[in-house]
């Protein structure tokens, strides 16, 4: 059977590479060159790493963090990215990259990380292992991100559309748990029969907005599950910037019936 291990050089732990073996065969599947060139391969990635956290800290970002995640680099800022802090970003990419020598050479995704998680699990570089084993707590941690590509000039002008919100982040879990409890209020003041809302919800990205649109299924049944049919759905708006809940109200297609 085939194994993944990660193994780090003893002089400097962050210099890991991932190796595939296999016990039945008598080098377990290793090959000495490959092996070498992997480790070579490290060490300029953690090099760059090192610039790229260097860069961040002249750019006036104290709670960063840096990576590489296959041919891009990651800048990590934990910060909750309100209007002012990716102004604030943006207006100090052209000092990062003026900054950081190898800007020319990689594609830079630039990650704003949920505060809290600052150094949870890494310190200042995020290594292989951190790559091959926190996927998804990197997805569920990262709420917004912007990707300067490679030989971008460092004067170059950027503006908030550059933004991406990512809808499957833990803030948006946070949302749709206070959607709920606020959709479930404003079906009790607002809709003449009494609902209750089916377990699943849907959302979706909002259009020029960093934020989602919150779907919740209802039915006029008392006793519901997984396979009874919504009655109508109520929806709500929550966004980094503005309305958080407070326009709750029932979809068209509900309005209809």
């Amino acid at each position: 059977k085939v194994k993944k291990s990660i193994i780090a050089e003893k002089s400097d732990p962050l210099v890991q590479i991932q190796l595939k073996w296999d016990a039945r065969d008598a080098d377990l599947g290793l090959n000495p060159a490959s092996i070498e060139e992997m480790i070579r391969q490290a060490r300029a990635e953690l090099s760059v790493s090192q610039s790229l956290l260097a860069a961040l800290k002249t750019a006036g970002f104290p709670k960063c963090a840096a990576g590489m995640n296959g041919s891009h680099a990651v800048a990590f800022i934990y910060e909750m990215p309100l209007k002012a802090e990716r102004t604030k970003v943006m207006e100090q990419i052209p000092v990062l990259l003026a900054a950081w020598k190898e800007h020319a050479e990689y594609d830079l995704d630039v990650c704003m990380m949920e505060p809290d998680k600052y150094q949870q699990d890494f310190q200042e570089i995020a290594s292989v292992a951190y790559w091959t084993s926190a996927d998804i707590r990197h997805t569920k941690y990262t709420i917004m991100s912007m990707t300067v590509p490679s030989g971008a000039k460092p004067n170059a002008k950027y503006s908030d559309k550059d933004w991406q919100f990512n809808t499957n982040s833990d803030l948006t879990l946070r949302w749709s748990e206070q959607a709920r409890s606020a959709a479930e209020a404003w079906a009790k003041d607002h809709l003449k029969k009494t609902v209750t809302l089916l377990s699943i919800s849907e959302h979706e990205a909002l259009e020029n907005r960093h934020g989602v649109l919150l779907r919740f299924p209802f039915s006029y049944q008392k006793n519901v599950d997984d396979s009874t049919e919504s009655d109508g759905v109520i929806v709500g708006e929550y966004d980094l910037d503005g309305k958080q809940g407070e326009d709750m109200r029932l979809e068209e297609a509900a309005e209809k019936k």
